[in-house]
């Protein structure tokens, strides 16, 4: 009787030893994914933040273009007419 009493409480210590690490490991578990959360969080208001820049960078982006494309159409009007106003001036009686 005492040995089966000696063997029920060393189960019972090998049990508490068993659940005192579990919850140590639960508790670490939930410290990583606290952790991991606050990351994503900052992820997340990092992200909101480029995009409510978005707008305004395609607004500049769109009026560089446009610029741009003013600038080469301007050069590709000057060198088209330059040669057909030359060849005009070289056309016209002296």
């Amino acid at each position: 009787m005492l040995a089966l009493s000696i063997e029920n409480c060393a189960r019972e210590q090998e049990l508490e030893k068993i659940a005192l690490q579990t919850i140590e490991e639960n508790r670490r578990e939930e410290e990583m994914y606290a952790q991991e959360a606050t990351e994503l969080e900052g992820v997340v208001a990092e992200l909101d933040s480029q995009k409510s820049k978005m707008p305004e960078d395609q607004q500049r982006l769109q009026e560089s273009l446009r610029e741009k494309r003013d600038v080469v159409e301007d050069r590709a009007h000057r060198k088209l007419s330059f040669p057909f106003m030359f060849s005009c001036c070289a056309c016209q009686p002296s």
